[in-house]
């Protein structure tokens, strides 16, 4: 049995490569791809209930370490019929505006994130009004809604292809 926890959407985007290999060089071993948003990664990947962890959080542990497999820039979405489609989002707009938030952490720390400390500096703040773990959950809230978010570029690219959505560059400059 191989056991990886990975992101929801980079686990879409992988599984079945990641099920051909395994399956092309060990064809009795099953994969189980589960949820990497989870503390206890380090401890399951030391006590052998993981085999990876790939885009988890994962605390300096012995025998384990990171490597980053890839950095993508983050794009705004909204679906079309927003209230904001027509409109020019800028800085100000952005903070302004409801958004849903993609995060891992059980609980939502202005500082922590990349686009809180981008905003700060900008003298900006944003109004979060969702969090969710999942860039799928946070992605279909967002059709039903009037939130906007920030998706990686190539989920974004994704969504056009299967649903009604906008994307715009993200208005942190």
């Amino acid at each position: 049995r191989f056991v990886l926890a990975i992101p929801d959407f980079l686990g879409s985007l992988i599984a079945t490569r990641i099920y051909s290999a395994v399956h092309q060089r060990w064809a009795a071993i099953d994969l189980d791809v589960l949820p990497s948003a989870r503390a206890d990664n380090a401890w399951r990947l030391e006590t052998g209930e993981l085999t990876a962890a790939i885009g988890g959080i994962v605390p300096d542990m012995p025998g384990t370490s990171r490597l980053r497999l890839y950095e993508e820039d983050l794009v705004l979405v909204l679906r079309n019929g927003h209230p904001l489609a027509q409109s020019t989002i800028d800085l100000e707009t952005f903070g302004r505006h409801n958004q849903a938030l993609v995060g891992l952490e059980d609980h939502y720390d202005p500082e922590q994130t990349l686009v809180d400390r981008r905003l700060h500096a900008l003298g900006q703040r944003r109004r979060v009004a969702l969090r969710q773990r999942s860039f799928f959950g946070t992605l279909h809230t967002v059709l039903g809604t009037d939130l906007i978010t920030l998706l990686p570029r190539t989920m974004a690219a994704w969504a056009v292809l299967r649903h009604d959505v906008l994307v715009r560059p993200a208005p942190l400059e």
